[in-house]
């Protein structure tokens, strides 16, 4: 679950619309399929008896007809209702390899007692709580035990309440079937059929012969997902589940090395499975490890070194001479610790080459690839792999990764960063997509003479501030599987609703041109008090068409981009000594004088990754030094840039990987501030839902969560005057569906405003501030778009004033004073209308 949220993000804005990572579509099809099966009228013929190959289970012979429904509904029933459960379940994979039978048996345990009782042991991740203390440990993470005051009650919540106690409860070959064991989800989901029957039509569903274990009949339920087979064995007398089968296509990487693939099996077994026991009480105890230090949340013991000096060692280099720390004192360091064998540390290694070549070789940084084989991994062998992978990075050896150790990294994998003091700046110990773009951008702010481990620092807090959140929408939706199967899921576009008037003022339509050739957003620039405003139309995703207050055509403009771009968006920003300048982005940025000349483009490499792609441009001089300068920001790892208008890179920030939106307010937003003087701040919506605060020069200075609620959009708007901006955010819900917010200056939600369901038809802003009322009327109103295409109105306070449909795919929003009177204009994807709202 570690990039989810954000990946899923960056594909659907690009595709036009928003899904969120949990879809709706299967959820109702689930729904759907469970009326269904609760059908008493639909019925399953149990075949004939058949001979079983296994001698340890007996077939019985039946010819009855059973309903499925009301086994299934007989097992979700029978575990809600239990006080207690207990089992000694296990995941068993049996494999033949060279005429020999061989078996794997992993841990795979459940105990409850109601309401703050738990057991759970998944390999060697463990869970316990006693009704006063809540433990969780994993070898993970060595020396370290998670202890928390033990909850009135146990939710999944409880159970998940540390990202590297969700990653190892969640690591192992059953996952593709569901994320959590089957009876915890059974005792503590609200919905746990939706996991097991995820993607599963109700003719994929039949019920096979009654078969045993040991003396117990079962009825047997098949499912079929893609012709993968899975079979539940729930006893017939208590419906408790004993056994699922799964297809062995779910070990895929994980198959035994050498196994006879025919001869895969695998299963959960849950041995000993019992509700409602004897004694009313089940063992929470485990033998949890002595001598181990007690924390609230597992974070990187790395975070010990950052800001402090770095432990002392001494590499070999290949040729067989020292590198000490010592000896590298006054130079920035970067250490990577990689392992030849497996894709990452080559990947890794592969990065390393591509950032080294950004630096010329007399900056002040060293490179060295610190490999930590044994002695078994010759140096002929190392220089070998550096020459097939076209390094140049100095190779040295680190021999069984035991200066490694030194800095608390257990794995083979790992990156530090040592300022010119030899302090610890930063560290890295995964492979991610985005791992060459950070280390560039960290180096070059340590050769500024920066510090970047306050940042890493509020990285890792935010990191699991994240998960915490991302967890919460997880149950929510209540499907445990991982994105490989949620995303497999469409939630298609949202209907175009009929149009409808509203009912607290009519609209009446002034004009209508269908002569701008499929127009898109629409820009406003107020003109003086009397004289109608101008607008320009981006049409056709390259021409710029100016509009008079009749809606005739004032003039075109073809813009000067290259071949194969189309621009999406358009807007514009005046300085200080009245030169205006236009920008419009799609590929890039393209930022034009007030004739419509061509000044610049951004960024200067050409762009062909479709990740690559802008998200979010604001034309803004947040510094206020009389100058505009650009803030754009990418859908992939780039974070946020600050450019100057002729194209110099000022600033970048790529902690938030990805920033969705941005938006500019004078607000003071962080607890404690002072009042005055009010700085521009800059807002970012970044891959975790919740709004980044920066300051001019891109430095985040602290976070803007709304509690619960995961924004997709959002918009900042002074309608009174008085330096004091409205608020307003889309928060995205399971299932593509969407609230309207506002927030106060600390994130609080003030109002919340439901909007329709659905993806979105085209990619479009989808808050306005407006004033459709009297011009020197300072009220002001915010204007949402539903994926319907209908209007919402909202009043400053969240008052919804009224809404309507307007029948269209709407591709542009905005309001203008023409000829004195308030407008609403809104762009098709066949014409321009203005509207007057009559009150």
């Amino acid at each position: 679950m570690k990039n989810r949220f954000w990946f899923l993000m960056v594909v659907i804005f690009l595709l036009g619309g928003m899904i969120f990572l949990e879809s709706g579509c299967k959820r109702r099809q689930e729904r759907r399929l469970q009326r269904e099966m609760s059908q008493t009228e639909r019925e399953t013929t149990l075949p004939a008896e058949k001979q079983t190959d296994s001698p340890s289970e007996e077939t019985v012979s039946t010819e009855t007809t059973i309903p499925v429904a009301p086994i299934l509904e007989g097992m979700v029933q029978a575990y809600r209702n239990a006080k207690t459960y207990r089992d000694n379940g296990e995941i068993h994979i049996f494999w033949t390899r060279e005429g020999k039978n061989w078996e794997r048996k992993v841990p795979y345990r459940t105990n409850l007692e109601r309401p703050n009782q738990i057991l759970i042991q998944v390999n060697d991740t463990l869970i316990s709580a006693d009704g006063t203390d809540f433990w969780a440990y994993t070898p993970k993470m060595p020396g370290m035990i998670i202890r928390r005051k033990c909850p009135a009650e146990i939710h999944l919540e409880d159970l998940l309440c540390d990202r590297e106690i969700y990653l190892n409860l969640t690591d192992v070959e059953t996952n593709r079937f569901s994320f959590l064991p089957a009876p915890l989800l059974l005792l503590l989901a609200e919905k746990p059929l939706e996991t097991f029957f995820y993607g599963i039509q109700r003719q994929d569903i039949s019920l096979l012969e009654t078969q045993k274990i040991g003396d117990t009949p079962c009825y047997r339920i098949s499912t079929k997902r893609e012709e993968e087979e899975t079979i539940f064995w729930i006893d017939q007398k208590d419906y408790v589940l004993r056994r699922v089968e799964l297809p062995v296509e779910m070990l895929k990487e994980k198959a035994p090395s050498g196994a006879d693939p025919q001869s895969l099996h695998l299963s959960l077994e849950f041995q000993n499975a019992e509700l409602n026991g004897p004694g009313g009480s089940v063992s929470t105890t485990l033998a949890l490890p002595q001598n181990v230090r007690e924390v609230t949340n597992y974070m990187p013991r790395q975070l010990e070194f950052l800001g402090k000096p770095s432990p002392s060692f001494t590499f070999t280099t290949l040729e067989g001479k020292k590198i000490t720390s010592e000896s590298l004192k006054g130079k920035n360091v970067v250490l990577l610790f990689w392992a030849s064998h497996g894709d990452s540390g080559k990947l890794l290694l592969e990065q390393l080459e591509k950032v080294a070549k950004t630096f010329p070789s007399q900056a002040d940084v060293v490179f060295l690839a610190v490999n930590v084989e044994s002695s078994s991994t010759t140096d002929q062998s190392l220089a070998a792999t550096q020459n097939r992978l076209g390094s140049s990075v100095q190779v040295v050896r680190d021999q069984d990764g035991q200066m490694l150790r030194q800095f608390h990294s257990g794995g083979s994998l790992a990156l530090f960063l040592l300022d010119a003091q030899g302090v610890v700046q930063a560290f890295d110990t995964d492979y991610h997509p985005h791992f060459g773009k950070m280390l560039e951008y960290r180096l070059q702010r340590m050769l500024q003479g920066k510090a970047v481990y306050p940042e890493v620092i509020r990285q890792m807090e935010k990191m699991q501030q994240d998960y915490v959140e991302s967890i919460h929408r997880w149950i929510e939706n209540g499907i445990f599987l991982d994105q490989v199967d949620l995303t497999q899921a469409t939630v298609p576009e949202a209907r175009i609703s009929p149009s409808s008037e509203p009912v607290a003022f009519k609209k009446e339509e002034l004009w209508k041109t269908s002569e701008v050739r499929t127009p898109g957003t629409i820009l406003v620039i107020p003109r003086k008090e009397g004289a109608s405003d101008q607008v320009f139309v981006l049409e056709n995703g390259g021409t710029i068409t100016e509009l008079d207050a009749e809606g005739k055509i004032l003039g075109r403009q073809e813009l000067s981009l290259e071949p194969g771009n189309f621009e999406i968006s358009l807007l514009s920003a005046e300085q200080p000594d009245g030169k205006r300048f236009f920008v419009t982005y799609g590929k890039r940025v393209h930022l034009f004088d007030e004739n419509w000349n061509l000044k610049m483009y951004y960024p200067q490499e050409k762009v062909e990754n479709i990740s690559d792609l802008v998200a979010d441009v604001l034309l803004e001089d947040l510094d206020e030094d009389g100058k505009l300068e650009l803030y754009v920001s990418f859908w992939s790892g780039e974070g946020i840039h600050k450019v100057s208008l002729e194209g110099e890179l000022l600033e970048k920030n790529v902690a938030a990987e990805v920033v969705f939106q941005m938006a500019v307010t004078r607000n003071p937003l962080l607890p404690g501030e002072p009042t005055e003087p009010r700085p521009l701040r800059l807002l970012g919506i970044d891959q975790s839902g919740c709004i980044s605060i920066l300051d001019a020069n891109l430095k985040i200075l602290g976070t803007l969560p709304v509690k619960e609620r995961t924004l997709g959009w959002m918009a900042a708007y002074d309608f009174v005057g008085n330096g004091e901006d409205s608020l307003v955010t889309i928060a995205i819900a399971v299932g593509a569906k969407y609230n309207a917010l506002g927030i106060d200056n600390l994130g609080k939600e003030l109002w919340s405003l439901p909007l329709p369901d659905g993806v979105y038809p085209r990619p479009i802003d989808k808050i306005f501030p407006v004033r459709l009322k009297k011009p020197w009327e300072k009220q002001g109103q915010w204007l949402l778009l539903g994926a319907d295409s209908s209007l919402h109105l909202v009043g400053m306070d969240g008052i919804l004033i009224d809404q309507f449909n307007f029948g269209k795919i709407i591709t542009g929003i905005a309001s203008a004073v023409l000829q004195n009177r308030p407008v609403l204009l809104i762009s098709t994807p066949d014409d321009v209308r203005a509207m007057e709202f009559v009150w």
